[in-house]
């Protein structure tokens, strides 16, 4: 198996090729040896290669007749241990493949062996291993192992060979003999050619020649020479009387050569450019074009009008290209020539000529071919390249100008490639972006792009770019140090001799407008929610106003009707029952007018808060001992937690508002609640005391958790048999904790009870203590 997991090797190649040939789907199965026997025992595999013949196993399994490979044992030991040729006569410990054939072998031929020095393993991996780090003296193994990945060639060496073998293909008793039959065929089929695929195979596994010539090969090869010997013979007496025939095709091909020379001609002087042939001649390795010699072979008329030669100066040898050059491009021509002669490579210059006693460019181009050590053949092309100067020159300026107000411009400017890959940005575009210069160009822009509309800037870009189409988009830039910008960007397809060559763009700041945009839009909903609000608080207001004439009606009529019975009234004790119905009435009118007092404080901002020194064990003690007949009588539990000594309980805060949160939190339980158990207490976290009150009472619906605290707000339920009440005691709450520089919230589970909690600070330690009789 090699490193990619899949089977490899000698057996595995030709396996392969008898599979392609005979239509056969292969599926290798990967274990160690002794698990591979097995299965082989139990048919659970049809062939299994790389099996020694033995009497043994020869009557287990079926073998097919002809021998894949010769092979034969080894003795592999570390090049640092001391080789010995007799194994016994040391009684080294040697690693063996468990139930290979080199156990079998060990066994058989060295029976005296100690059973205790012989040592197995079931990968080669592991006998490795074991060899390197000294547990084991020696492995034993087959030739093969040489041309393996576990060999390691600067640690191992063969210390000894032992018993040469063969190598077979085996299957299960009685089954699968067909397919051995058609292997049989393959491999006599393969091993009589030399140049088969086996002895291809052979080589590249074994790192060997793969040809191995047989006699009947010799006896072919010799026959094949003689063969070729007549035919030779033969096509010398036909060479000859092809040669005349030949000499008068060269005659033939000459008249051709000429007339292709004077079409070359014709051509030379119709192309637009300066051809011309010449040989420059230099002493030794010294190389200075002051003392070349320059011969000119050839010129075309257009090289002549070029660099203004006559046919005469060329024929007179009146020809000196050197004083031509611009002396200020001199130096590079000569540095070109020395590398081109030295290199004998292609010579290639691009520089300015004074032709007519006018400054004008030349490129020439000449390709060498070297005549002897001194002397080179040039055949090149002379371009004029003025008129391409002035256009570049003039378009060298304009981006000059182009870049000098792209970098005074107020806004981002940007270019592009046809495909929409940025090659320039300004230095207002960076800017606005946070992104360097070289960071801008390619796709690097999208960076700057904010994360959520990366990727729609991205797409809309990219389908205005394939459609060729103006681009216009608004987006945001993040940059580094935090800062959003809202950009508007536009582009414009750049269009030269009716071909689009890029994009050329701006973006500009609209972080200003899009503010006021927010902020026109944000007002615009807070408008939307104040009318939702205010409508909503009309609503509530009106079924406030409803509800408080029933609850103020309620304990009035009550108080009327008491008193009117109570005057005519003559038993002692139902006048006493009249006066607690009269007083209870009484005290609950109060505290509706109360609420409605606090209320109105409250939206007047006219609450006073009045801190002092306040015991809060004893406002826990209080108001159990008010509220516990009321509880008690309704069969509910009471309990009340205080989490401090009262030594330690002093708070300055405003304990009539302290006082009334709570019993606000308190009653509201007690009217909630018709079973189980109502718990209020406080504990210390830290700088604040948390107070909590909570019940096992109906609980409240998810739906009016966010708005309990709002005024006028009651539950519309039916589970609900309190909802007696004006909907404001809550609010007051939580305006009065506010107001205690604290905070109010609720946890509730609709029929499973409500927990509220409310947090003021907390300062323990106090100048002045409160005795506890005060």
């Amino acid at each position: 198996m090699n490193s990619n997991g899949q089977a490899d090797g000698f057996f595995i190649d030709i396996l392969e090729r008898i599979a392609e040939k005979e239509d056969w789907t292969i599926t290798y199965d990967f274990a160690d040896w002794e698990t591979l026997l097995k299965k082989l025992d139990n048919a659970e595999i049809d062939l299994l290669p790389n099996v020694v013949k033995n009497d043994n196993k020869d009557s287990l399994y079926d073998f097919n007749e002809i021998a894949f490979i010769d092979t034969w044992l080894e003795v592999i030991s570390l090049k640092s241990s001391l080789t010995d040729s007799t194994i016994v006569a040391t009684n080294p410990k040697i690693g063996v493949l468990s139930s290979s054939f080199q156990e079998g072998f060990i066994k058989e031929h060295y029976s005296n062996y100690p059973d205790s020095l012989l040592f197995f393993y079931d990968t080669y991996l592991e006998a490795v291993s074991a060899l390197l780090s000294k547990e084991i003296d020696f492995i034993a193994v087959c030739r093969f192992f040489e041309y393996t990945d576990f060999f390691d060639n600067a640690n191992m060496s063969v210390t000894k060979v032992l018993k040469p073998t063969l190598l077979y293909v085996v299957a299960p008793k009685e089954k699968n003999r067909d397919l051995l039959k058609r292997i049989d065929l393959y491999l006599t089929e393969i091993k009589n050619d030399t140049d088969s695929f086996y002895y291809k195979t052979l080589g590249k596994w074994l790192k060997v020649p793969a040809k191995f010539l047989s006699i009947d090969a010799i006896i072919l090869i010799v026959f094949l020479l003689g063969v070729v010997l007549v035919f030779a013979l033969w096509g010398i007496l036909v060479m000859l009387r092809k040669v005349k025939a030949k000499t008068k095709t060269i005659h033939e091909i000459n008249e051709d050569l000429k007339n292709l020379n004077k079409i070359f001609l014709d051509i030379s002087e119709t192309v637009p450019v300066g051809i011309y042939r010449l040989s420059t001649k230099f002493n030794n390795n010294l190389i200075d074009i002051k003392n070349l010699e320059f011969k000119m072979i050839y010129t075309n008329t257009v090289f002549q009008k070029l660099l203004d030669y006559t046919v005469e100066d060329i024929e007179q040898g009146v020809f000196n290209i050197i004083g031509k050059v611009f002396p200020t491009d001199l130096q590079g021509f000569a540095e070109e020539n020395r590398r081109a002669i030295t290199m004998c490579e292609v010579f290639k210059w691009e520089g300015k000529m004074v032709i007519d006693n006018t400054l004008r460019w030349y490129r020439i181009v000449a390709v060498p071919k070297k005549v002897n050590s001194s002397e080179i053949l040039w055949t090149g092309v002379v371009n004029d390249l003025t008129h391409e100067k002035d256009i570049e020159l003039k378009l060298r300026e304009s981006d000059n100008l182009f870049h000098s107000l792209a970098e005074i411009s107020p806004v981002g400017i940007f270019r592009t490639r046809p495909d929409g890959y940025t090659t320039y940005v300004n230095a207002r575009w960076c800017e606005l972006s946070g992104l360097s210069y070289k960071q801008a160009l390619g796709w690097g822009w999208l960076d700057a792009v904010h994360p959520t509309e990366r990727e729609r800037t991205e797409l809309k870009w990219n389908k205005k770019v394939e459609k060729q189409q103006v681009s216009a988009d608004e987006y945001r830039f993040y940059r580094s140090d935090g800062v959003l910008v809202w950009v508007l960007g536009l582009a414009v397809p750049e269009v030269v001799d009716g071909e689009i060559v890029g994009y050329i763009g701006t973006i500009t700041d609209i972080t200003e407008r899009k503010e006021a945009e927010m902020i026109l839009r944000a007002k615009n909903e807070e408008l939307k929610v104040a009318k939702e609000r205010a409508e909503e608080s009309d609503r509530l207001k009106s079924s406030f106003l409803a509800n408080i004439s029933h609850e103020i009606r309620t304990p009035m009529n009550a108080v009327c009707g008491f008193a009117y019975l109570l005057q005519n009234a003559k038993e002692e004790e139902r006048r006493q029952e009249y006066i607690e119905l009269i007083l209870s009435n009484s005290q609950e009118l109060l505290e509706i007018i109360n609420d409605l007092v606090d209320l109105s404080k409250i939206d007047t901002k006219q609450v006073e808060i009045k801190k002092s020194n306040w015991l809060i064990n004893s406002i826990i003690d209080e108001l159990k001992a008010i509220h516990y007949q009321l509880i008690k009588n309704k069969g509910i539990n009471l309990k009340v937690t205080k989490s401090l000594s009262d030594t330690e309980d002093q708070i300055f805060t405003d304990g009539l508002k302290l006082k009334q949160v709570l019993n606000i939190l308190i009653i509201n339980a007690i009217k909630n609640t018709t079973h189980g158990k109502i718990e209020f207490g406080y504990q210390v976290e830290e700088s604040h005391i948390e107070f909590f009150v909570t019940d096992t009472g109906n609980g409240i619906p998810l739906t009016y958790l966010n708005t309990i605290f709002e005024k006028f707000r009651q539950i519309d339920s039916h589970n609900f048999a309190s909802r007696q009440g004006t909907g404001i005691g809550l609010s007051i709450a939580k305006a009065y904790v506010e107001l205690l520089d604290g905070r109010i919230w609720v946890e509730s589970k609709e029929n499973v009870g409500s927990n509220f909690y409310f947090r003021i600070p907390f300062a323990p330690k106090l100048i002045h203590y409160i005795k506890r009789d005060e």
